[in-house]
C-alpha cells in the first residue's frame, strides 16, 4: 500500500475488503456503493464529494490480471493491490 494521510489513517496497512449488499467494508470502515459493474470488476463506493473508494480489475478475462483499489478523501490518499478470494 502507498498512502499519504493528513491525519489519522482511514485504512490500515493491511485489511480485509468485502463487497456486501449495497456497501464495501474495508477494515473497520463502511462505504456505500455508488456504482458497480457486473462481477464487481469496477466498484465506486463512498460519499460523493467527501471520499471515494474505487476497486478496479486490470487484465485478461481469464482472471490473470491485477485488482487495485484507491481511496481519495479529505483525510488523504491511498492505493494498493488486492488479492481476490471467492
Amino acid at each position: 500500500m502507498h498512502a499519504n494521510w493528513s491525519g489519522t489513517p482511514i485504512l490500515p496497512d493491511r485489511f480485509v475488503l468485502e463487497i456486501v449488499s449495497g456497501s464495501v467494508k474495508a477494515g473497520e470502515h463502511d462505504f456505500p456503493i455508488l456504482s458497480q459493474a457486473p462481477d464487481n470488476v469496477y466498484v465506486v463506493a463512498g460519499k460523493r464529494n467527501v471520499e471515494t473508494l474505487t476497486l478496479e480489475y486490470y487484465g485478461a478475462t481469464d482472471g490473470s490480471g491485477t485488482w487495485r483499489w484507491t481511496y481519495d478523501g479529505l483525510p488523504g490518499h491511498a492505493t494498493g493491490t488486492l488479492i481476490r478470494r471467492r
